[in-house]
């Protein structure tokens, strides 16, 4: 029987059923097992990350690799990107990604691991053009802030005809909405500290992959380098996971009504939210993803101690960095080092408040920090 992606997310991964058998895979807190199985040590394998990676891979179509951050995930992804060349990797990557994965790159090449071309990149025509000379095509989608959107599909198949492999951070669209596999990417990120937790209360990364023995080599990668994921940060991101359909598809709703109030606001700019009619990107979205997501960015006018006034003045969202929780999280990116963005810009994670709460919120903060401006 083929399931929905939303009942998968509440079923995979759950242990046998026979009588008295527990509903969830338990945390095992050792390190080490008595001899006689391929269980031997928990740097290798771990019930609760397994059920976990299960899970990840029923709603990706493909095998999941868990591990102890998003960031690890990604420096795997690389590593097996790059395995049985004799040469440094080449990367082509969008400029104004994720810090955090577009640091990790940068490091890569001053340490000659990498050679990394950044596009500054509005739609993946600005990519196709350097694909021939790429080994691992790189893409967020939805772009963390400005919720740029790259058709996967066009990607991957130049990819195919140029020989590399493309990688897509699906961290804001997750698997409910979007699923990179499916569309011909190789492998597909998540930072699961963010919706596959959905609770702000872990740290953890997953890739995933349809190619055996692409998997083989991130499983080996996180042994080798000891970047597991342990039994209690696995157990809270599967116990997550399974409100994740719920979750995503609340917070979407949210999102595309907070968008929409936003961009009729007489304050706000910009508003960038690809399921706005007014989006560039609207068109892909509908083709690509199943929603327009959680995510939306702002540009506020004025001087940075407004736009923070007004982050501050909020009482249901929270100014925090961080994003795909169940409580709304706003933050003004510029304002950490490195981040070259307008200095006026919020990135926005909406969360399952009820909607006439959270449009109040933001009307209310609105008015609170610009009233005397």
């Amino acid at each position: 029987m083929r399931l929905d992606l939303s009942t998968l997310a509440v079923h995979a991964g759950r242990p046998d059923r026979y009588p008295g058998a527990p509903l969830s895979v338990p945390p095992t807190m050792s390190s080490t097992y008595v001899a006689g199985t391929p269980r031997i040590y928990a740097r290798e394998e771990e019930a609760a990350s397994q059920a976990f990676e299960e899970a990840v891979g029923a709603l990706e179509g493909g095998r999941a690799i868990a591990f102890a951050s998003g960031v690890a995930a990604a420096a795997a992804v690389l590593a097996v990107a790059a395995h049985g060349l004799r040469r440094p990797l080449r990367v082509v990557a969008q400029s104004g990604m994720y810090t955090g994965n577009l640091g990790l790159l940068r490091s890569e090449e001053a340490a000659g691991h990498v050679l990394l071309a950044e596009v500054d990149a509005v739609t993946a025509d600005d990519i196709l053009p350097h694909v021939a000379q790429a080994d691992l095509v790189w893409v967020e989608t939805p772009s963390n802030p400005l919720l740029r959107l790259y058709d996967i599909e066009i990607l991957a198949a130049a990819c195919r005809a140029g020989g590399a492999k493309l990688c897509v951070d699906s961290t804001f669209a997750t698997p409910v909405l979007q699923n990179p596999l499916a569309l011909g990417a190789d492998l597909v990120v998540h930072s699961a500290s963010k919706y596959l937790g959905g609770h702000s209360d872990l740290i953890a990364g997953v890739a995933v992959t349809a190619d055996a023995s692409l998997g083989e080599l991130l499983h080996a990668h996180r042994t080798r380098y000891g970047s597991t994921l342990g039994p209690m940060e696995s157990f809270l991101a599967l116990r997550g996971l399974r409100t994740l359909a719920l979750r995503v598809e609340r917070a979407s709703d949210n999102a595309a009504a907070l968008a929409a109030m936003l961009e009729g606001h007489p304050v706000v700019g910009e508003v960038y939210y690809p399921g706005l009619a007014s989006s560039p990107y609207r068109s892909l979205a509908e083709r690509q993803m199943r929603k327009g997501g959680a995510m939306l960015s702002i540009v506020l006018p004025g001087a940075p101690y407004l736009v923070e006034r007004f982050c501050d003045s909020l009482r249901i969202a929270v100014n925090s960095t961080s994003l795909g929780g169940v409580e709304t999280q706003v933050e003004r990116r510029a304002k950490h080092p490195g981040e070259v963005i307008d200095p006026g810009l919020v990135r926005v994670s909406v969360g399952i408040e009820d909607i006439g709460d959270l449009l109040e919120d933001f009307r209310s903060a609105l008015e609170a920090a610009y009233r005397a401006s």
